[in-house]
């Protein structure tokens, strides 16, 4: 829940993100709104702000951090200039060091010493009074440790550091304020993107473009400017949709190094002073900054694009070997793809780093089933199941290789422990009316099936077996009305056209079977299994 807020804020969905700040200024005692001649007025998703001493001269200034950048800004006070201000740092003996809950009153003002101002900040601990003379006539302390000091005639224009039980106050002059002029106020609350350099390049979704200025239209394929699309939303913090044209500085091995939002003049070198060039201000790192990776990776991995997601998910691991999740995403990736010695070598490497991952030792097995080798993917199942044996998904893996193998009976224990844990798991049903169809136990089949497609109504693997079923029954008519519901559910399954060509033919029906046959040429006009078909049929 947490993450999907997160995310939609980055997309500018915030709940505050436009809510400008506002300031109040106290004149002739009533509140009056000076937020927009403040200056302070930004709608920029301000979520925490301190008040603090930054320049010394006795007035409280602003600090505000915000959502998005600049996150963090700096506000000097420049009201009150002529006032007179006192302020007291106290420093507790008996009680605590920062003397947390001290009340102070200062000629009948009274303000105590807090810890935790607001949201994830801390307000200065020294205390602030306005004066309507010179000097502050009676000082009363009471002390957490409950001991109470008095002082009298504290002059006006110093900062008073007390220590408990110390007659004496060392003081510190505040220095002189400076009226600032104030210049003409143009409010502009509209976020907007500008041409940016990156503070390390970063590999681009499509591959084998540049070196040089690449531009981004939108007479790409879709798939490419959808790789473009999330490269964009997960580039910057502020997550906006693409919007075309956009330009990119790209070296030879596809990394973009700048951002343009407008069309380019001339040609940025990628060589130079990349802090310099990335950051508005000189600074020094005390932490090396480093962009989320894996993040971008998992962006693309779980939109459909697992290939587009390798070059991120591979720089995530050159950053960090050690980056368990994002070995075995790779590892995934490149089995999903059936490159089995890259998923093995990668999915090893997770392994190696955390020994008690199930979920690396059912992909190895996978790795095992995907070569053939059964035995050796069962052994990987079982080592994963000495972990977790609550995962129904490596207990599903373990039942197909316990069937392939022709062990039914540990086959069914397992897959009735899958449906157990999670009864509504589609997958683990339709395997489980696999087995008792195998088995010649038509009635359990028909239950499984059944409920698997009541667990997923378009689980298409369940209700072709159902058809299928309903065939070897004899329930001619049964069997063609789950063919054609399963054909509204997946119009692109192969096996359901064919099972339904089957079914006319055995009622006689040669030509509603041609028909059939030349729907799924309709959708995939290469396929051999249809074209064979349909020849079969013209030789009856």
């Amino acid at each position: 829940g947490w993450n999907a807020i997160n995310q939609l804020i980055r997309e500018d969905y915030s709940w505050s993100g436009r809510e400008p700040n506002v300031f109040y200024v106290r004149r002739g005692g009533r509140y009056h709104d000076f937020s927009g001649v403040s200056g302070i007025d930004f709608a920029e998703d301000s979520r925490a702000f301190a008040v603090t001493d930054v320049d010394g001269d006795g007035n409280l200034d602003v600090i505000l951090k915000n959502r998005l950048g600049p996150q963090v800004r700096v506000m000097r006070n420049e009201c009150g200039v002529g006032r007179s201000v006192i302020a007291f740092r106290l420093t507790g003996t008996k009680s605590n060091r920062d003397a947390i809950g001290a009340r102070v009153e200062v000629d009948g003002q009274v303000k105590f010493v807090q810890a935790g101002s607001g949201y994830l900040s801390q307000h200065t601990k020294q205390l602030h009074f306005g004066l309507k003379e010179a000097a502050a006539r009676r000082v009363g302390i009471v002390w957490p440790s409950g001991a109470t000091q008095e002082f009298t005639n504290l002059a006006a224009g110093f900062r008073y550091a007390i220590v408990e039980g110390s007659e004496e106050a060392a003081t510190t002059a505040f220095r002189p304020r400076e009226a600032i002029e104030s210049p003409p106020v143009a409010g502009d609350n509209e976020l907007r993107s500008a041409d940016t350099w990156l503070l390390e390049p970063v590999p681009l979704p499509d591959k084998g473009v540049g070196p040089g200025i690449v531009k981004v239209t939108d007479t790409l394929p879709p798939d490419t400017l959808a790789g473009y699309a999330l490269f964009r939303r997960y580039l910057f913090d502020w997550r906006s949709d693409l919007e075309l044209p956009l330009w990119l500085l790209v070296d030879g091995r596809g990394r973009a190094h700048k951002v343009y939002f407008s069309e380019p003049f001339g040609h940025d070198s990628i060589e130079g002073d990349r802090q310099r060039l990335a950051l508005p201000f000189p600074g020094t790192y005390y932490s090396q900054p480093r962009r989320n990776y894996f993040r971008l990776g998992a962006a693309f991995y779980w939109a459909g694009y697992p290939e587009q997601a390798l070059p991120y998910l591979e720089e995530t691991v050159r950053q960090n070997p050690s980056n368990a999740k994002a070995l075995l995403a790779i590892g995934q990736i490149h089995l999903g793809a059936k490159r089995y010695e890259e998923a093995e070598r990668f999915l090893e490497r997770s392994l190696k780093v955390n020994p008690a991952s199930a979920e690396t030792l059912n992909e190895l097995g996978g790795v095992e089933m995907g070569r053939g080798n059964t035995s050796a993917a069962l052994a990987y199942y079982k080592q994963g199941l000495a972990l977790r044996d609550d995962l129904p998904y490596l207990l599903a893996n373990a039942g197909q290789a316990y069937v392939k193998l022709g062990d039914t009976a540990n086959a069914e224990r397992v897959f009735q422990q899958a449906v157990r844990i999670d009864p509504k798991d589609a997958d683990v049903c339709n395997q489980l009316g696999l087995l008792y169809a195998q088995q010649k136990r038509p009635v359990d089949a028909r239950k499984w099936f059944e409920r698997a497609i009541a667990a997923e109504r378009n689980h298409a693997g369940a209700i072709n077996n159902l058809g299928v079923l309903y065939m070897e029954l004899g329930q001619t008519n049964d069997a063609l009305a789950a063919f054609q519901y399963g054909l509204e559910a997946d119009p692109d399954d192969d096996e359901m056209y064919l099972n339904l060509g089957r079914i006319y033919v055995r009622l006689g029906q040669p030509e509603k079977a041609r028909d059939a046959m030349r729907r799924l040429l309709a959708r995939k006009p290469d396929s051999a299994m249809a074209l064979r078909a349909l020849q079969e049929l013209d030789a009856r």
